[in-house]
């Protein structure tokens, strides 16, 4: 009877993508693998089927639930599905299944043949095999190294069984051929997927994976970095994943982004509307020369670079030895005041800045002696001579995804002169503007309710000069509100 169950197996071994198809119709063919739910057809990506065979070690047929850790042979698969008690059921049913004619894969499965290993194809269909990281093992990973920011992060996802290829310094006998993974989506400047970070994981989650090469990264890397939030004025760079992390969770608002390693860091894309960039250097002659050469680039092309230096080998390593309060601190004296910030829990956070501009109109177009002695020294129209910002935001979790969002900004800005002469009906004073926002949202939607200059303070938003006994005042808006809905598709 074994004999003859053997060679059954090996027979519908040769078939798995048929026997997939068959017994597990709510799955998909992935590479060299069919994902399902689990071994009663449910959908989803728990259960995979390997479907070609590698090595001896490695055949076709074999399949592991990562979810419960269970794990046969198709004639198991068959077994479960089909109800059976007994082996010769299951045998029986078997045969009549290599019975069946069996059809051709469709076009659209052909389109679905394993991509290059490396490539950024092979990266977009291992993060869209993966999912979010919330409740995974990948979060917990995370906050064992002290880090609660990923959770929202768009860029990171968990793979519960991410193959891993063994080197020289991994015994084939003693090392598995997949762990959990953290997955990381490297992206060029636009948003497109041009490569992943994989992570590996031990079962625990509370460190990496006892592989000799925890760490491995796939795709077009050059120029292109893990993301974390849209850049546009302002962006914080350095190497590690984590090192990132541990930054964003003290400045939750501010974009930064991952290169991966010094030499990647060195050569990063910067974006062409950039004007401060953050350099976060790991405590290493490879991180000091990657630093230096990506400030010098920088410099090149008008962009203010400040060197953020840990105090340790990285920032997570203060993040976890010295502990959030710290590093903020140390942060703090190493920011542009503009761009301070802080996160007090891990759902609130608070910011604020401030600026000073002395701006003065240092020469006009105009020739005549009158417009340049009326003109030239005075303050430049609209540019306030100080800006004051200041909020808070609460992203408190309620049941499930669903989240409360609550949030305040006060903003006092200095006076203003409407008019290039300083006339003394276009200034205006000194003001005061509350803005706040307050909804739920989850990862799919959001309903929230605004309202603009909460305290309702009257000023002008303009004011113009119509002959030198009069002009023309604009209001600005008072008190307004609004409901505000977003659907992400």
């Amino acid at each position: 009877m074994h004999d003859r169950a053997a060679d059954i197996a090996r027979k519908l071994a040769e078939q798995a993508e048929a026997v997939c198809r068959h017994y597990l119709a709510s799955g998909r063919r992935e590479g060299r693998y069919w994902l399902v739910g689990d071994a009663d057809n449910t959908p989803g990506r728990s259960l995979f089927v390997r479907l070609t065979s590698n090595e001896a070690a490695k055949p076709a047929g074999k399949w592991t639930d990562a979810a419960t850790g269970e794990h046969g042979d198709l004639l198991d698969i068959i077994a479960r599905r089909e109800r059976m008690t007994t082996l010769r059921e299951t045998l029986d049913a078997a045969r009549r299944f290599l019975a069946l004619p069996h059809p051709e894969p469709t076009d659209t499965d052909r389109h679905r043949l394993p991509a290059p290993t490396g490539s950024p194809e092979a990266a977009r269909r291992l993060f869209a095999m993966s999912k979010p990281i919330v409740g995974t093992l990948a979060e917990t990973y995370l906050r064992a190294r002290d880090i609660g920011a990923g959770r929202d992060c768009t860029a990171l996802r968990y793979h519960p069984r991410c193959w891993y290829r063994g080197d020289d310094d991994d015994p084939a006998d003693q090392v598995r051929d997949s762990w959990p993974a953290l997955i990381a989506a490297v992206t060029d400047e636009a948003g497109i997927i041009a490569g992943a970070h994989r992570t590996w994981l031990d079962p625990s989650g509370m460190a990496k994976a006892p592989v000799s090469t925890p760490r491995r990264a796939m795709g077009w890397l050059l120029g292109n970095g893990v993301r974390f939030g849209k850049a546009h004025d302002v962006l914080a760079a350095g190497e590690g994943i984590e090192t990132m992390l541990s930054l964003r969770s003290i400045l939750p608002a501010m974009p930064m982004v991952a290169a991966l390693s010094a030499n990647h860091l060195a050569a990063l894309h910067l974006p062409k509307d950039l004007r401060r960039l953050y350099i976060a250097q790991d405590n290493d002659p490879a991180g000091r020369h990657a630093t230096a050469t990506l400030a010098e680039r920088a410099h090149a092309i008008g962009i203010e670079t400040l060197p953020l230096i840990p105090a340790l080998g990285d920032f997570n390593d203060d993040l976890r030895q010295l502990g959030p309060a710290a590093l903020a601190e140390e942060l703090r004296v190493q920011l542009a005041a503009a761009d301070i910030n802080a996160r007090v829990t891990d759902t609130l956070t608070i910011y604020g800045g401030y600026g000073l501009a002395d701006s003065k109109i240092t020469d006009i177009d105009s020739l005549l002696p009158a417009d340049r002695a009326a003109i030239i020294g005075n303050r430049i129209p609209f540019a306030a001579d100080y800006n004051v910002t200041a909020g808070a935001q609460l992203l408190q979790p309620l049941t499930g995804a669903l989240k409360l969002l609550a949030r305040a900004d006060y903003t006092r800005s200095g006076s203003i002169w409407y008019d290039q002469r300083n006339a003394p009906n276009t200034r205006r004073d000194p003001i005061d503007l509350v803005n706040a926002r307050l909804g739920l949202q989850t990862d799919r939607w959001e309903l929230v309710v605004w309202t603009k200059n909460l305290l309702d303070k009257s000023y002008n938003s303009d004011a113009v000069v119509i002959l030198p006994v009069a002009h023309a005042v604009f209001r600005a808006p008072g008190r307004s509100y609004g409901l505000e809905a977003k659907v992400k598709f």
